[in-house]
Formats: structure tokens, sequence, C-alpha cells
């Protein structure tokens, strides 16, 4: 598991924005002049008139075409770190939707098809203050029309059995991606170990059915026990390989081609390609001992010449309290404070070369040893009482925000932050 989680975006812009419950959306034809939205919330589209202006992508491609004609195009701006998603269920058109990073022909960071029907459902990581590119068409050869879409925040769902939590993202195609996706978050592809945690992934983690979903297993070619069709499979953590639901007659290494993981049908696995766009998402699982997602990174190096970091390991269960911070990557011999806050922010204190992360009511440790000796320093925190402006305890479903300040010599005596750490409390 990474103890650094994070998310690697592209340009952060330094905008704070209120969620937005209801926008009179219609979507611009051009992308370069997409209408602008932030926040999560209900908007609406209408491509009835839209031409075509993105281009193919492979990621893109359900039953043989990567086009989605008749785009519309948004900028949305995120108001929270975390996986969001889209949802144009409901909508009277069937939609594709792609969402890019940065720029009209960026990374494509999801992209879907068919979720609910004909219509789309689609997540990606997003960054506070992050601008994205949503692009909304129909199908090729789809009729075009008018409709409604969702952005919300993805919930992170705990097991009360195994202590770990998950998270489901829809409308990725591509195992490698997923499994990219998933680490870079901090955690990796759900691993199954009993029938107990099988049904949670499957029926829970989502509030319905995965349907066909990604899971974390692949065939190592390596293994001693590798043969076709059913030798050699492993899970991404290592652990084993003990517990199985195979669909009947799976696993077949149907084509000479299918060599992960995943569900189909119903709560039962089968072997696929990994680039089966038959797969509409997968589950994201967060061991007990990593903790909350980076954001406002990388920090600017100190004079050790690296950029500190800050980490958690724990739960993320507010009931639990039992969350302990680490910043890395210090200059030995200086002393330091770990800050916590709900709002984040980003810009540069006079007196400092690095920046804070926070913003508004912003609380000290002061409880934390001042001498670090050494390039790290750690604290296990109190969530009943985060010394903010009151004291605060941490609620369930609250997002706090967390960084360390630290004094330097670079080259003269000034100080320095790490990046942010955001942690969703269940």
């Amino acid at each position: 598991m990474n103890t650094n989680s994070s998310i690697p975006l592209l340009a952060t812009t330094p905008l704070l924005l209120a969620i937005t419950p209801f926008a009179a959306a219609q979507g611009a034809d051009d992308c370069s002049m997409a209408q602008p939205i932030a926040g999560v919330g209900t908007y609406s589209f209408d491509n009835t008139a839209a031409t075509t202006d993105g281009s193919p992508d492979t990621l893109c491609d359900a039953f043989g075409q990567a086009d989605i004609e008749n785009d519309v195009w948004f900028s949305w701006t995120a108001a929270s770190t975390g996986f969001h998603e889209l949802a144009t269920c409901g909508s009277g058109v069937d939609t594709k939707v792609a969402v890019y990073a940065g720029s009209c022909t960026g990374l494509i960071l999801g992209c879907n098809d068919d979720w609910c029907g004909v219509q789309t459902r689609v997540g990606w990581a997003a960054r506070d203050g992050d601008t994205y590119l949503i692009r909304i068409g129909n199908f090729p050869g789809a009729a075009a029309g008018s409709g409604s879409f969702d952005i919300s925040e993805i919930p992170i769902i705990a097991n009360p059995t195994n202590g770990h939590t998950y998270q489901y993202v829809p409308g990725y195609g591509d195992w490698d991606r997923a499994d990219t996706v998933a680490t870079q978050a901090g955690g990796h592809i759900a691993t199954i170990a009993d029938a107990a945690e099988d049904t949670f992934v499957y029926a829970t983690v989502d509030g319905q059915p995965t349907g066909n979903a990604w899971l974390g297993a692949f065939q190592d070619m390596n293994d001693p026990g590798y043969m076709e069709p059913g030798g050699g499979w492993v899970w991404v953590t290592g652990e084993p390989f003990t517990y199985q639901n195979w669909t009947a007659g799976e696993p077949n290494d149907g084509g000479g081609a299918e060599h992960v993981l995943g569900y189909w049908p119903a709560e039962k696995w089968n072997d696929y390609n990994g680039g089966d766009r038959a797969v509409r998402g997968f589950v994201i699982e967060y061991e007990s001992g990593d903790v909350g997602m980076s954001y406002c990174g990388p920090a600017i190096p100190n004079s050790t010449g690296m950029a500190a970091v800050i980490s958690a390991t724990g739960s993320p269960l507010a009931a639990a309290n039992n969350v302990t911070l680490t910043a890395e990557d210090l200059p030995p011999g200086q002393f330091g404070y770990f800050l916590a806050g709900q709002t984040q922010g980003f810009f540069n204190p006079p007196g400092s070369q690095g920046l804070i992360c926070l913003t508004g009511n912003i609380g000290r440790y002061n409880q934390i040893a001042n001498i670090i000796q050494g390039p790290m320093g750690s604290i296990a925190l109190d969530l009943t009482a985060i010394p903010v402006n009151p004291p605060a305890a941490v609620q369930p479903g609250e997002t706090w925000n967390f960084q360390c300040w630290f004094r330097d010599n670079n080259p003269t005596l000034t100080s320095n932050f790490t990046d942010g750490l955001t942690i969703q409390f269940l």
C-alpha cells in the first residue's frame, strides 16, 4: 500500500468555489468556449443543434464507436478534493460523456457510454480549485436532444467486518488504467478474501449492484503455477488467491487474451480482456493503514532539496479516533507544527517560501514535539478535540484538511510547508 496518497492532476487554479445546488446551463458547442459551472449540483444540457468538434479516443470506444457526436462542453471547477461522478441517468438522450484534464485535447480522466440503460455515469479524481472539461454528446447515429446531468461526490463506504473502506468509480473501460487510478488514490482495486467481502463489494459499496466491474486480480505469467485458463491468478496486494467465485465455465481465457478479473454476471467472476468495454466501473479498496488524499502539491523544495510530504495512517471512521499524521523529507534539527482546518486554500503567506493549503479557521497542534529529530515528524490526533477556535470534534461525513509548517534555512532563516492532506471521515 502507498502511504503517500496522491492524485496527479494538471495545473491548479487557486479558487475556492461554493457548491452549486442547481444551474440552468446548456453547454457550449465549441470546446474553446466551454460554459463555466462549479461544485456539485444538477445542470442541464442541450445538444440538439450542436456540431462535433472533439476528437475520437480509444478510451471512449464503445460498440466499435469512438466518437461522441453533437457534443456540448462545460468547464467545471471542483469545490472539493476527491472522486466525483457525473450521471445523465433519466435523460432521454443516448449520451456519451468524457472528462478531460486541463485542455480540450488533454488527458481523458473518465469516459462512458452506457451505464444506466443508454445513459451515462462516469467518475474521475478531482482536486479542489482545479478545472476540468466535460464533453456531453450522443452515441453516433442516435438522436440529439436536451436533458440534465448530476455531479456529486462519490462516497467512501466502510466495511465494519474488516475495517477497510471502499469506493465505486464508474466509467472506466481499461483494467490497467483502473489499477493506476486506484493506486494513485492510495488504495488498490478491490481484492476479495471471502464470501462476506464479496457480497459487500458487489451489493453495498455503490448502494446497488455494481454490475460488470473490475476486481484486483490478474494472471501472473511468471508464476510457477501459471497455466491457462485457471493457473497463476494473483491479487494485486500479493495476498493468497484462495477464495474464488467463478461463473460456471469460467475462467476460459476466451480468445486467448483474458487475463484480468471482474464481476459477470451478477455476483460471480469472469476472466476478461483488460480492455473489455463491457466493464463499466471498478471498486477501490483502502486498507485501514492508509487515510486521505494529498492536494496542493508538490510542496516547494526545502533545504534538503526535497519537497516535504504529509500522509496519514489509521482509520477514516470518526468514532475510531485513530489517525496519525506523518510529515517526511523535513530539514533535520528544525521545529514544526501540524495544522488543521476544514477549508482548503492556496497562497504564499508573508515570511514563508512555501504555500499554505488551508484558510479560514486553522488550528495548530502545539503538542507536537517541537524539535524534529530527523527528516520525519508525526503526531497521533485526538479527533474529539481538533484545535480550531473553538475546539471541534470530527463528525461522520465531515472533511478535514491537514498540513505541516516547519522552520527552514533555505538559503536564510525562513519557513516552509508540506503539501496538504484531505480526509473524508465516516
